[in-house]
């Protein structure tokens, strides 16, 4: 058979002969027990393709939602990770694209089952119908049939019984015991020739119902029956084969993506980012300039200050002197600073004779 598809109806162009109405002219009951069953499967398939989708719908759109990730990149993260991360989400949405309409196309597969299932539903209940009460009509006449058989051949065997005994006593009894056994034999034969018009009359009842079941109505019960399981293998291929369609025309798109993101990630290059971080965040000065001890003007040494014996000094910047504390000290007085191992802190101003030699700076927006 040729199968044309317009929309969402299907036609079937049946072959000029069919199958069922040839060889399984009395498989009435078979045939409707593999429609009904095939039928619920069809279903089972159609919601598995249904489920199928709901799932792969589901996933699209949680890579959608994950595709809308708010987490950004450090402010100075390196080129190279924010590129791949850049063509991570990218890629995440497009996937969640690619999965969304896979799932379209999956619901569109199920519902043609679904719709032939339901169109074929009410058709062929009625041939059901009409074909049990046909054959359960053949079954009666011939069981009636059978009886009127029986009792024919009964009656004639007591006729045949009674017309021997008839004969017999012609010959050898008296009249009034022939008259007699002539009276039986005429009512048995009667009786014998009654059945024997009941039984014919049975057998042209029965005859008529199987032509009329087996030329008239059965033959298009049974075409019927093959034009809608016909129609279901179809479609349920046509819906299978479009299922893996759309699966197959789906998975060639990731790859593709996937590549993308691996040429970006390919093209990462740790060690020319970090130069580069550092070209960018190169220090102005060419090393650091270590504090050095400057006496008072009377030659007498002055007091170790405790920040120029607690600090490793560092680089100067734009701002001035920058300072690392190399250990703990708390401050003693209100003008001081506190401050713990590693702290950097901006120098001010230097030490001279009026400071007494020691240094003002600033560490966390204080002042000492």
């Amino acid at each position: 058979a040729n199968l044309l598809r317009t929309h969402a109806c299907i036609i079937i162009i049946l072959s000029s002969e069919m199958v069922f109405a040839t060889e399984m002219w009395d498989g009435f009951c078979i045939i409707q027990q593999q429609a009904e069953e095939g039928s619920e499967f069809s279903k089972e398939i159609a919601k598995y393709i249904e489920k199928f989708g709901e799932l792969t719908a589901a996933y699209g759109k949680g890579l959608q939602s994950l595709s809308k990730s708010k987490e950004k990149p450090p402010k100075n993260e390196y080129n190279g990770t924010c590129a791949g991360w850049t063509c991570l989400l990218d890629v995440t949405e497009k996937l969640s694209k690619i999965f969304l309409d896979l799932a379209q196309d999956m619901k569109k597969s199920s519902s043609g089952i679904e719709q032939q299932s339901k169109n074929s539903k009410k058709p062929l209940k009625q041939v059901f119908d009409k074909g049990n009460k046909l054959l359960s009509e053949v079954s009666k006449a011939d069981g009636a049939r059978t009886k009127a058989k029986d009792n024919f051949t009964k009656l004639r065997q007591k006729q045949e019984e009674s017309v021997g005994e008839y004969t017999i006593a012609r010959n050898t009894q008296t009249a009034a015991i022939v008259s007699k056994l002539g009276k039986k034999a005429d009512a048995d034969t009667k009786n014998a020739e009654k059945a024997d018009k009941d039984y014919a009359k049975s057998v042209e009842t029965l005859k008529a119902l199987q032509e009329k079941l087996h030329q008239q109505e059965m033959p298009n019960y049974l075409q019927m029956m093959e034009k809608t399981e016909l129609e279901r293998l179809t479609i349920c291929k046509q819906e299978l084969g479009g299922f893996t369609t759309a699966y197959l025309n789906a998975v060639p798109k990731i790859p593709e993506l996937l590549t993308d993101l691996q040429t970006v990630i390919t093209n990462i290059n740790p060690q020319g980012d970090l130069d580069a971080f550092a070209g960018k965040n190169r220090s102005p000065q060419a090393g650091p300039q270590y504090a050095t001890y400057e006496g008072s003007d009377s030659g007498t040494p002055m007091p170790i200050s405790p920040t120029r014996a607690s600090v490793d000094y560092g680089t100067t910047t734009t701002d001035g002197i920058q300072v690392r504390a190399l250990f703990d000290y708390a401050a003693t007085d209100s003008n001081e600073l506190s401050f713990k191992t590693n702290d950097v802190i901006t120098v001010l101003q230097k030490g001279d004779a009026e400071s007494e030699g020691w240094w003002q700076g600033v560490l966390r927006g204080k002042v000492g």
